[in-house]
């Protein structure tokens, strides 16, 4: 059985992500003189205490260091975000990602209005850019993204959670605009939306009112 070792660059110190052995697995596992035997699973764990890393490979530890980087812009850690607004929102994800800008009371315009975000983080999981907010706003205009540091016209695809808000701006330079459900609690289509004093003859619980 032979599988590829992984490379994870934390604050500095390059870890070797093992999961059985091979030629190759065992240089890289060499040059952080951990003892990989080829043809055999090893144990490794990595454990995030505040701004302290800890590296375990099979039971003893090889790497311990503390760095306030760690806990700030380029560490490397594990998280869980999302699906925590409502019920029916979907789960929550959990995933290792990178730190790669912190930004103090940030805020996005929405035409001449500043609106803010709260204390923000723009995260990388698995190659895709995520910008994590404290305080809940829809996404307006292109600035919610040049905010954290990313310069939406060099994006292929952008993602934003809004219903309606963000198009005005949007769709002044984007190619094309591709509406999402994205479950509950409101769904964006108004047909599924248990209104209680909305009548039911509106656009666009109706496609045409005047029919």
């Amino acid at each position: 059985m032979k599988t590829r070792a992984h490379l994870l660059r934390i604050a500095g110190v390059t870890l070797v992500l093992l999961c059985a052995g091979c030629n190759d697995d065992r240089r890289l596992a060499d040059q952080a003189k951990m003892a990989a035997t080829a043809q055999q699973w090893h144990a490794l764990r990595v454990e995030f205490l505040g701004k302290a890393i800890s590296v375990v490979f099979d039971g003893k530890q090889y790497i311990r260091v503390e760095d306030d980087r760690i806990a700030g812009e380029g560490a490397v850690v594990p998280l869980r975000f999302g699906g925590k607004s409502a019920p029916n929102c979907g789960d929550p994800y959990d995933a290792m990602v990178i730190v790669k800008r912190l930004v103090r009371d940030a805020h996005q315009s929405f035409g001449t209005m500043p609106v803010a975000m709260g204390d923000s983080a723009l995260i990388e999981v698995d190659g895709v850019e995520v910008i994590l907010n404290s305080e809940r706003s829809q996404a307006f205009e292109r600035t919610v993204f040049s905010s954290m540091g990313i310069d939406p016209m060099s994006k292929d695809i952008l993602v934003v959670k809004s219903t309606n808000h963000f198009y005005a701006d949007f769709s002044t330079f984007a190619a094309d605009v591709i509406y999402c459900e994205a479950g509950r609690p409101y769904p964006n289509r108004a047909q599924l939306t248990p209104y209680r004093k909305a009548p039911r003859t509106i656009w666009p619980i109706v496609e045409n009112p005047w029919e």
